[in-house]
């Protein structure tokens, strides 16, 4: 897919998210991010989802995105227009990044996702960035599959360990997972 032309999602409106919509966007993500819950170690589990839940600390380095559909929040995502800015994660400086897109179960597959990784690849070369970079995991595959389809492609220079991302050192390996990093050169 051309991730230049947004394409028309029927009855989806894709929008900055508005100041009092930011607790629902944060329990919208507690939601979705809550079924990788056992991936975690409890310590990190906390950090990890008291970091994502957080819009709030994110908002003057980064805008929040939402989709809804017929007046409800079915989606969000988090853009970077300076990646270097987002305190988690080590991309250059020129570089824009998107950070935890989530979309409702009831939601998949309407082209919530796809339109939220649209704008911001859309807001990412109206403002002239070299690259947009984000991190996933690899049981996270329908979020794998979607950036692969906007174009995005595998970038292990910029993988981190979950453990030092979220805790400060690294895990065990029985505990640990990478952060796969992609990006799209625009």
């Amino acid at each position: 897919m051309d991730a230049s032309r947004a394409p028309a999602f029927s009855g989806l409106v894709v929008r900055e998210a508005r100041l009092d919509e930011l607790d629902s966007v944060g329990s919208l993500l507690a939601e979705v991010y809550g079924e990788y819950r056992p991936r975690f170690p409890a310590d990190a589990w906390e950090r990890y989802l008291g970091e994502i839940v957080d819009v709030r600390s994110r908002l003057a380095d980064s805008v929040l995105i939402v989709a809804e559909s017929e007046g409800q929040l079915v989606g969000t995502v988090g853009f970077y227009p300076d990646a270097s800015l987002s305190a988690l994660e080590r991309w250059p400086a020129g570089w824009a990044s998107i950070r935890t897109l989530a979309v409702l179960g009831d939601a998949r597959r309407s082209g919530a996702g796809e339109a939220l990784g649209v704008e911001c690849v859309r807001q990412a070369r109206a403002q002239r960035a070299h690259a947009i970079g984000l991190h996933t995991a690899s049981f996270m595959t329908a979020a794998t599959r979607l950036y692969e389809r906007l174009g995005f492609r595998h970038a292990p220079e910029f993988d981190i360990e979950i453990g030092e991302m979220f805790t400060g050192r690294s895990l065990p390996p029985d505990a640990s997972w990478q952060a796969q990093a992609f990006r799209l050169d625009l």
